[in-house]
């Protein structure tokens, strides 16, 4: 059955615990859209963006030749250089058959190289090289219908920009925090409107010459679709978020290659590299150089603008544009974590309400991560983030101000609760309180108390108003161990340790609105009442108990005598009085149990023995002349109080129809061995006469065995009235000697079956007190019957083995072994144990019966371990010492 736990304490409102959640979600939100809308914090949403920007594979079609430190140190400044040697460079690329090949070098004045490289220009368009050169545009104004427009720009030569395959704008624009996180893609001066450098590269890729370039990428809003498949989505600024795979890095490693000018002069770096290729010409690890900027994957180290136009260009190969999240997605992601963190929150404990925050945390990174992996959208981190923090601090003041508002009708609650505990224990006393209570918590027209009693089913202690239709109703909220409610009517389990002890029902005004918060408060109610609520059923079982045990003391017909640790009388029924002539208890309680002996003319040695028994402490049975008459006395230590309980049972009429039955058996007995020795003699002179046939010699034979079986039968009969009637067990026995003396009677029967004797008999004396004629008849009996069910050629064991106040015998052979379910009658009277193997050996059935009675006669105690067909093993453990050993009464 399950443990009810208490809710937390609710608002004083009619609205439930999620709806007050959802509201306190709801301002949260409210509140955070208000700032997002006002774009405050936007450094810091940006810069959370970072995240989504991690190192990638690229597809390998680029390649960035700089202009380094090298370079310049080779060819000097270079504002000095002629275009003579970028003709050269873009001759290399031709011959390496490069398929695009892209300058990030402003060319708008004049150079004494100018004529060898607009011939380069145009043999590179003539083998199918597309060439761009750059434009930078000047002075940014207001932007539309996704074009940047520029008061001014700054264009290559005449010459030169006729020769080139595309003119296109290499402009950068930082966000807000000064990142570059997004490209251009168109730029506008005056009437002219020109592409941007990333988008130039990827369409001359796929060979796409500037006059068709119009008619291939199709302009719907603020969205961007190449016949590839790429779709870009652009802001009003016509400005688009690229992605970032990485740096340039040297040739045969890392993100995009990197190979100096001066290697690719010198020869160094085969043509054959460009095959193929994007070829972007800028400066690139030159130190000084003013065109590096910070990006999300390189903060806070900078990164240069061809390496940047490197990633935009990537990002188009590869179909990977990143997508900002929707305005409405946004606005829909602060309120579901505002909502769903309330209701969470607010329902919650303190602790309960931070765990179940970082679960909500961790669940909208993963929908956030999962989203950006799917569809490449940049979810808003901050604002989401932000709601859930306030939240839960706005949740964990709704609480504060509820147990605020509570505080105190909880401290009414405990003083009445411990009101209640300082009663006595008694159910009558309480209950009343505990109704006053929960009307003046529930203000319910209609109540009940039920009890769940030990063996019985509910029963009602206390109602008010109309409450008799809630008694189903409480028993199945007793069986299912929680709260039931059905329109207006509670019914709350008070649970302690998995158990109801009580169910406590109330039925509430119509109009009641806020029933969740009642029920919580009785919840709460209910578990702090369960402690004290059990406390006073156990004291009213523990008065029960009491009264029947001391009613069962009381009226016993067996005497009972309750002793302490020290033997010293606590109690005495009347049975014992009565039996002891004392005139009341009184004159029993606190005196020694040795006087209650010596006051009843009990032999002092006899009493000796018997107070020797409580040495031992464990349970005992004896037998006691008191008055003339014979009582048994059956004493038990009760381990955990450590006091004895004695019962006292006459058994005088017992002793005497035994004694009876003694002298009877034993007259029956002296008159049948008379006749049957005549019988037994009379055949042996018969069997004698040599005229009888060999079939009368059989008969009387047989006459004989069979008159022999009875005297055995009659002799062990004796031998168990003899051991019952008493003997005498304090001499000092050598066991050796008893074991010698029944070996040697059975070495005839040893020999004949040819079995094999093993003995461990102890060279020093193994003594214990008691009767050397009854030890030598068990002990003979235990060897006779090992001999007579082992085959042929079998083994038999006799152990003698001195414990530390014992002597342990033990008898084992490797005979016929009996079954399991014979073993717990193997000591019964005239039982034997049949099997298909000794069914034709012949005995009485008392043998083992008798051994058993002279062990027990000594103190001792046997038991047997056998294994059908594999043998069986008897042990018998005997005393060393007197302490222990029954009287002879």
């Amino acid at each position: 059955m399950t443990t009810v736990q208490p809710a937390h304490v609710s608002l004083r409102s009619r609205l439930t615990q999620p709806a007050i959640g959802a509201i306190v979600g709801l301002i949260v939100a409210a509140l955070v859209l208000i700032l997002w809308a006002l774009n405050w914090f936007v450094g810091l949403r940006l810069g959370m963006t970072n995240a989504y920007f991690v190192p990638q594979t690229t597809s390998g079609h680029i390649v960035m030749v700089a202009i380094d430190d090298d370079s310049l140190a080779k060819y000097g400044a270079l504002l000095g250089w002629s275009r003579q040697r970028y003709a050269e460079l873009l001759n290399v690329f031709i011959e390496g058959d490069a398929r695009v090949v892209a300058f990030d070098l402003l060319m708008s004045e004049p150079n004494s190289g100018d004529p060898r490289f607009v011939q380069a220009l145009e043999a590179a368009k003539a083998a199918g090289v597309r060439t761009i050169l750059p434009t930078v545009g000047v002075n940014r104004i207001a932007s539309s219908g996704g074009v940047v427009q520029f008061e001014n720009e700054l264009r290559p030569l005449p010459q030169l920009e006729s020769a080139a395959a595309y003119l296109a704008y290499v402009n950068a624009f930082p966000d807000a925090d000064g990142v570059i996180r997004r490209s251009l893609s168109f730029g506008q001066q005056g009437e002219s409107r020109r592409i941007a450098f990333s988008l130039a590269a990827y369409l001359s890729y796929y060979n796409v010459s500037p006059a068709l370039a119009p008619q291939v990428i199709q302009i719907e809003g603020e969205t961007i679709q190449f016949p590839t498949g790429v779709t870009l989505q652009m802001g009003q600024d016509g400005l688009w978020q690229q992605n970032y795979f990485g740096a340039a890095t040297d040739l045969g490693g890392g993100t995009f290659p990197l190979i100096s000018v001066r290697d690719v002069l010198n020869g160094t770096v085969a043509p054959s590299t460009f095959q193929d290729k994007i070829v972007l010409v800028g400066l690139v690890g030159a130190t000084g150089a003013v065109d590096r900027y910070p990006t999300p994957i390189s903060t806070p180290d900078l990164m240069s603008g061809l390496e940047i136009q490197a990633n935009a260009i990537e990002t188009l190969l590869q179909n990977r544009p990143l997508h900002p999240q929707s305005r409405w997605g946004q606005a829909l992601a602060i309120v579901l974590c505002g909502v769903i963190g309330g209701v969470l929150f607010v329902s919650l404990r303190w602790y309960w309400a931070l765990i179940s925050g970082g679960l909500v945390l961790v669940g909208f990174l993963a929908y956030a991560s999962s989203l950006f992996e799917a569809q490449l959208t940049v979810v808003n981190l901050l604002h989401p983030i932000l709601t859930l923090g306030l939240t839960v601090v706005a949740s964990l003041g709704v609480q504060i101000s509820e147990e605020a508002l509570l505080r105190r009708r909880a401290e009414r609650l405990l003083k009445s609760l411990e009101q209640i505990s300082r009663q006595r224990l008694e159910i009558r006393r309480i209950i009343p309180l505990v109704r006053a209570d929960i009307q003046a918590l529930t203000g319910a027209p209609s109540g009940a108390i039920w009890l769940a009693e030990e063996h019985s089913d509910l029963t009602l202690r206390g109602s008010w108003g109309s409450s008799t239709f809630l008694e189903e109703f409480s028993r199945l909220a007793a069986e299912g161990g929680r709260t039931e409610r059905a329109g207006t009517s509670l019914a709350v389990p008070v649970v302690w340790q998995e158990k109801v002890t009580a169910v406590i029902a109330v039925t509430l005004r119509p109009q009641q609105r806020n029933i969740a918060g009642v029920q919580r408060q009785l919840e709460r109610f209910a578990a702090r009442l369960a402690p004290t609520l059990d406390n006073v059923q156990l004291y009213t079982q523990t008065q029960l108990q009491n009264q029947l045990l001391y009613a069962v003391l009381r009226e016993s017909p067996a005497g009972i005598l309750v002793l302490d640790e020290t033997l010293h009388l606590l109690r005495v029924n009347q049975s014992v009085i009565g039996w002891l002539k004392a005139p009341n208890e009184s004159d029993f309680t606190g005196r020694p149990i040795q006087a209650l002996l010596e006051g009843s003319n009990i032999e002092k040695a006899t009493a000796t023995a018997f107070l020797q028994r409580f040495n031992e402490r464990i349970a005992f049975q004896e037998k006691l002349k008191i008055g003339g008459r014979t009582y048994q006395w059956d004493a038990a230590l009760l381990s955990e109080s450590r006091l004895w309980v004695v019962t006292l049972n006459d058994i005088n009429d017992l002793v005497e129809l035994n004694q009876l039955k003694t002298r009877m058996i034993r007259m029956a007995s002296h008159d049948l061995k008379n006749p049957l020795g005549r019988v037994i003699g009379y055949g042996e002179l018969l069997i004698e006469d040599e005229s009888l046939s060999d079939e009368q010699r059989n008969f009387v034979d047989r006459m004989i065995k069979s008159a022999e079986e009875m005297n055995q039968i009659i002799t062990e009969i004796l031998s168990l009235e003899h051991l019952r009637a008493g003997i005498d067990t304090t001499s000092p026995v050598n066991m050796g000697s008893v074991a010698h003396n029944v070996l040697q009677r059975y070495e005839d029967d040893l020999q004949s079956k040819r079995q094999t004797l093993v003995t461990e008999i102890p060279e020093k004396p193994a003594v214990v007190p008691g009767d050397f004629n009854q030890l030598v008849q068990a002990m003979s009996n235990l060897v006779g019957n090992a001999i007579k069910y082992t085959p042929e050629g079998g083994q038999i064991m006799l152990r003698l083995i001195p414990r530390e106040r014992s002597l342990r015998l033990e008898v084992s052979d490797t005979g016929y072994g009996m079954p399991p379910d014979a073993l717990p009658k193997l000591f019964t009277e005239f039982y034997r144990v049949r099997t298909e193997k000794t069914k034709n050996i012949k005995g009485t059935g008392l043998g083992l019966s008798l051994v058993k009675a002279v062990i027990e006669a000594h103190g001792g105690k046997i038991w047997v371990e056998s294994e059908l067909d594999k043998g069986t093993t008897f042990y018998v453990e005997l005393p060393t010492t007197l302490a222990g050993l029954p009287s002879s009464s």
